[in-house]
């Protein structure tokens, strides 16, 4: 008895088709065996046709049979052939699927990701994109492009896609994993001078209409706070508000909305935290927080208590 032949691609499937050249195949094409169809995708993969290439491929595309689904009945309680475990509901000349294309299966579009995502960690594939990413970025009508297609997107988008849209956002951002991979990602960066300076020229901070305040009574009481809040000053990943150098004291406005809402902490915690990580540098911390500020005369005397201290 002869020994079933493997195919001659390396997929490692045992091959039901003979080619001319002597090569045995598991499908009758080779283009549609597993392992030329990873190694076609990897070269192609970040790969920028000329125009005439694209003109050729529209031309060949053009014409073709593409194969349409249908809706059957389903009496047989048949299960997808993509083994999501769903109840058949399209059926086509060769396969059945719970959805009316394949990509939407939830098997299909898992695969789909976590294939996407293995590629994308291979470096050659990543400097193959950034190669592309930066060829289009250089063209000059790149930018009027891109704002005619998010006008015509957002324009043509229905309220259910939107707010489907804004859901998947916000819970993704609510993610106990992303946080942290944010606090951790903000730290490094922030401890980066270039990134720094880069961000402190497109923000252009100036004082708000609170720091404005502390700015004036730091003025009447001769003391002499600087105010930093404009990422000009940094310790440690973390940038102050206020700063006196000659004493080594700092002095930090937190405002309700975000020190309260945002930071998943009690005040008192988030308070000792912040000035804790400023006393392993040497410096003192006051915190002021807003609503203290509708009681100007227990700030200043806050304040001056403050800067007595040795």
């Amino acid at each position: 008895m002869e020994e079933p032949n493997l195919c001659s691609y390396g997929c490692g499937r045992l091959a039901i088709t003979k080619f001319k050249n002597g090569k045995c195949c598991c499908e009758t094409s080779r283009n549609k065996c597993p392992s030329l169809r990873d190694l076609n995708r990897k070269g192609n993969t970040g790969r920028v046709h000329s125009n005439e290439t694209k003109e050729k491929i529209s031309k060949w595309n053009l014409g073709k049979k593409i194969a349409k689904s249908y809706i059957f009945n389903n009496i047989e309680n048949i299960l997808c052939d993509y083994g999501c475990g769903q109840l058949a509901k399209y059926k086509n000349s060769d396969k059945v699927c719970c959805s009316q294309h394949f990509s939407k299966c939830p098997t299909m579009i898992q695969k789909n990701r976590d294939r996407s995502l293995n590629l994308h960690k291979d470096p050659v594939v990543k400097e193959k994109l950034k190669a592309k990413v930066k060829l289009s970025w250089e063209a000059p009508d790149r930018a009027i492009k891109n704002t005619i297609g998010m006008k015509r997107f957002l324009e043509n988008e229905t309220d259910e896609h939107r707010a489907s849209r804004v859901k998947i956002i916000r819970d993704s951002h609510r993610k106990k994993e992303y946080l942290s991979w944010m606090k951790n990602w903000g730290k490094e960066n922030w401890k980066n001078p270039e990134y720094v300076k880069k961000i402190q020229k497109s923000q252009n901070l100036r004082p708000n209409k609170p720091e404005t305040l502390l700015i004036t009574i730091f003025k009447d009481l001769n003391l002499n706070f600087k105010y930093t809040g404009d990422f000009s000053f940094f310790i440690e990943g973390k940038n102050p508000d206020f700063i006196n150098y000659e004493s080594k004291k700092l002095i930090e406005f937190f405002g309700s909305y975000y020190h309260d809402t945002i930071v998943e902490m009690s005040r008192e915690d988030h308070e000792q935290d912040r000035i804790n990580h400023f006393k392993k540098s040497g410096y003192k911390c006051l915190i002021i927080w807003e609503e203290e500020l509708k009681e100007v005369e227990k700030i200043i005397e806050k304040i001056i208590q403050f800067n007595k201290q040795i």
